[in-house]
C-alpha cells in the first residue's frame, strides 16, 4: 500500500506559522513537519512539539535566511556581511559554482543545527532543506553525511517529474507558471544523482 506524506516546512518561522502547522496536523491535513532551528521562534516551536509528542518533527536544515547556529567567524563562506545567510538560493548556487562555498563549513553548520535540535530534547524523524539547497550536489552530500552521522535515515529529495497541466478524471488543470516549470527542471537536473548519493549513505528518500 502506498501512503501519501504531506509535510509542512518552516516550523519555527513565526508564531502564526507554528500554530497553523499544529492546527493542520490536529485536523488530519498534515503528516509531519520540519523545524527551522536558526530563527527567533525556534523555542516556540520546540514548546509546541513537546506538548504534541505525536507530531513527527524533522529538521529543516537551512543555509538561507537568518543567522547561522555556528559562530559566524567559523563559516565565512556561508554568510553575508551582516553575519546572516543569504536570502536567495541563486546567491548560494553562484558561490557553489565558483568554488567559493566551503563544503566543510556547510557540514560544520549542519552539524550545529542538528545538535541544537537534539539539544532541545527532540529526536528528528527526517531531514530536508530550506529552499531545496541540497539540490546542489556538494550540499546534498553534506546533508547525507550529517544525517547518517546523526542516525537519521530519511530525507526528502526535491526531485520532481516535469510539471504537466493535464489533470485526472478528464479535468484540465491550469498550466504551471513558467517560473515554477523552470525551477522544477533546474532542481530535477541537479538532483538526478541524488538518489544514489543518499542510498550510498543508507538514507531513504
Amino acid at each position: 500500500m502506498r501512503r501519501v506524506i504531506i509535510n509542512a516546512d518552516d516550523f519555527g518561522l513565526s508564531p502564526g506559522v507554528n500554530r497553523g502547522i499544529l492546527e493542520a496536523f490536529r485536523h488530519g491535513i498534515l503528516s509531519s513537519t520540519t523545524m527551522l532551528v536558526n530563527l527567533a521562534h525556534f523555542d516556540d516551536a520546540v514548546g509546541l512539539a513537546a506538548d504534541n509528542p505525536d507530531l513527527p518533527v524533522g529538521v529543516h536544515l537551512s543555509l538561507l535566511w537568518g543567522p547561522p547556529v555556528s559562530d559566524p567567524a567559523t563559516v565565512p563562506t556561508l554568510i553575508e556581511r551582516d553575519g546572516c545567510f543569504p536570502r536567495s538560493l541563486l546567491v548560494l548556487a553562484r558561490r557553489y559554482a565558483l568554488g567559493r562555498l566551503c563544503v566543510d563549513q556547510v557540514r560544520m553548520e549542519l552539524r550545529a543545527q542538528m545538535a541544537r535540535f537534539r539539544g532541545a530534547g527532540l529526536t528528528p524523524t527526517h531531514v530536508d532543506t530550506h529552499k531545496h539547497v541540497h539540490c546542489l550536489p556538494g550540499i546534498l552530500a553534506a546533508v547525507a553525511d550529517v544525517a547518517a552521522e546523526c542516525g537519521v535515515h530519511r530525507a526528502r529529495l526535491p526531485y520532481e517529474e516535469r510539471l504537466g497541466h493535464s489533470g485526472g478524471m478528464g479535468r484540465a488543470q491550469p498550466r504551471p507558471a513558467l517560473k515554477a516549470r523552470l525551477k522544477s527542471r533546474i532542481v530535477g537536473y541537479f538532483c538526478r544523482h541524488g538518489r544514489a548519493a543518499l542510498a550510498h549513505r543508507g538514507v531513504l528518500m
